[in-house]
């Protein structure tokens, strides 16, 4: 049987709706429901692990959110339980965007998009936002390594020496990257007028239609 493969507008469609929907309700249910869907298509993209991570967190501050009544009521507290509403509003649209972060290629975000007739800028500057998070960590990984063979630790005690360690080879590093995206772009004929060719298929097919259908009367249906 062939499985169907979701197309990164439809990730992007149910990545608008959440937001716009959660921020028009304070209804737990549908945000429970919102981190379903988001589950989903975790588990339709066979991301397991990543699913079992965000559940334990969702978890924590949903446990938190229902026994907030119960916690110490001191002068932050109202500051607090904003932070963790906000939190269990975030979660479920981080699922999906973490799908798009790590499980859909550059080159296939970039076909989708070019489907809609945006501008060229417009497209490129999406593209590149979206591949900057995912970019941004591994650089992350390889700076904690090359600081830990030089016996060098980030401290909280010492912020400012800390962010001078973290920040002066991430600066350099971002340089680098600016330049080597710059040169595959001009490579692969970013700046060319001629409509591209792609090798994936990102048409909207019947299922995608089904999914953002169905995902929409769903959360507007818990507003509702």
């Amino acid at each position: 049987m062939k499985k169907y493969k979701v197309n990164p507008l439809t990730l992007l469609y149910v990545n608008m709706l959440f937001p716009f929907v959660l921020m028009f309700t304070s209804s737990l249910t549908a945000i429970i429901i919102c981190f379903l869907i988001s589950s989903g298509f975790l588990l339709f993209f066979n991301e397991k692990k990543r699913l079992l991570k965000f559940s334990i967190i969702f978890l924590i501050f949903l446990l938190i959110f229902q026994f907030q009544d119960y916690l110490d009521s001191g002068k932050f507290k109202m500051f607090f339980e904003l932070i963790n509403y906000i939190a269990l509003k975030i979660i479920p649209v981080l699922m999906i965007a973490s799908i798009l972060f790590y499980n859909i290629q550059t080159s296939e975000l970039l076909s989708a998009l070019n489907n809609l007739k945006l501008p060229k800028n417009l497209i490129i500057g999406i593209t590149v936002a979206f591949r900057f998070f995912p970019t941004f960590g591994h650089e992350f990984k390889f700076i904690k390594q090359t600081m830990k063979m030089r016996n060098i630790s980030m401290s909280i005690l010492k912020p400012f020496k800390s962010l001078e360690y973290f920040l002066v080879p991430m600066l350099f590093r971002c340089s680098l990257l600016a330049d080597e995206l710059t040169s595959a772009g001009l490579t692969k004929g970013i700046e060319c007028d001629v409509k591209r060719s792609s090798i994936y298929d990102v048409k909207i097919k019947k299922f995608d239609i089904f999914i953002m259908i169905l995902s929409t009367i769903v959360t507007i249906g818990v507003l509702i």
